[in-house]
Parts: structure tokens; sequence; C-alpha cells
């Protein structure tokens, strides 16, 4: 538990959020990013690594690992050498999308209203789309864009040398 004099404190910020108005009484929570282990194997295809945390992704080399949304996860010989972490979603705090340039077509650059997070064509991932700005290509026309958020920090990293 940690307490605070609020009688001696000029300023206070939490996640870039003026919090001077607290007072007495006042209850600060925030989420402890979440852990990930090796539960069994080697850390090669087969091994599980397991989330301290559900509700989250799995990510290879920062991309999101399609369909990996388990508190568990098994390896598999594609990911081997991969750096792998785990990010919880904010879910409270909505994400707005605006068309930045263009009428919605290939070329047209997306924008989200926060950062940190992973654009999705259809609810899939888009291989590599984590900025704040994603642009159209034409193999994406007409899927459903969407961007959803992620905490910061990330988990820890796990990552096991390719070869064994």
């Amino acid at each position: 538990m940690i307490t605070l004099d609020f009688g001696k404190i000029a300023a206070l910020r939490i996640g870039g959020k003026d919090v001077t108005e607290l007072r007495r009484g006042s209850v600060l929570m925030w989420v402890a990013p979440p852990q990930i282990s090796l539960t069994s194997g080697s850390g090669y295809a087969g091994s599980i690594y397991e989330a301290s945390q559900p509700g989250g992704q799995w990510f290879a080399d920062g991309l999101p690992i399609h369909g990996a949304t388990a508190q568990t996860w098994i390896m598999t010989a594609r990911y081997e050498g991969a750096a792998i972490q785990y990010d919880l979603p904010i879910s409270p705090q909505p994400v707005e999308i605006e068309i930045q340039s263009g009428t919605g077509f290939t070329g047209s650059v997306y924008r989200a209203s926060r950062a940190g997070g992973q654009w999705y064509a259809d609810g899939l991932p888009i291989p590599g789309a984590r900025g704040q700005t994603f642009t159209m290509t034409i193999a994406l026309e007409g899927a459903a864009i969407s961007f959803t958020t992620f905490t910061a920090p990330r988990s820890n990293i796990i990552q096991i040398a390719a070869s064994h």
C-alpha cells in the first residue's frame, strides 16, 4: 500500500493525467503489467507459455500472433527464436478512427485517436500495422478496419535461440 500526503504534493500526474484534485481517502488503482513465463517445455515448439493475467494478446517480435488471445499459448516452430510478449488491452478508453487523407480507399491514411495499439482488418491483425496511422492497401479495401490499444509497459520478454 502506498500512502500519499496530499498536503505536500504540488503536482501529481499518473498515466499522463493530472490527479492533483484527489483528496484524503481517495483510492488510486493501476494495473501491473502482465508477466509471462515458460510453464512447460524448453521454449521450443510444443512448449507452453502462460500469462499472469487473462484477456490479452500474444506477440512475436512485436507483431500479434493471430488467434493467440488465451492466457496460455503453445509455441510453434514458426515462432522459434522470436521475442514473445503479451499485452492487455486498455478497455475503458474508446479509440476513434478518422480518415486523415484520401477517401478511404487505397492510399488513404487512417489515424487512431490514441497510439500504442494494433490495426485490424475484419477482426484479424494487419501484420506490421502498429503505429497510430495506417495506410490502406488494395488488398484490404472493403474490410472493416479497427484499432485496439494496449497497455504500456508490456510484459516481460522471453526469447529462446532459434536453433536447439
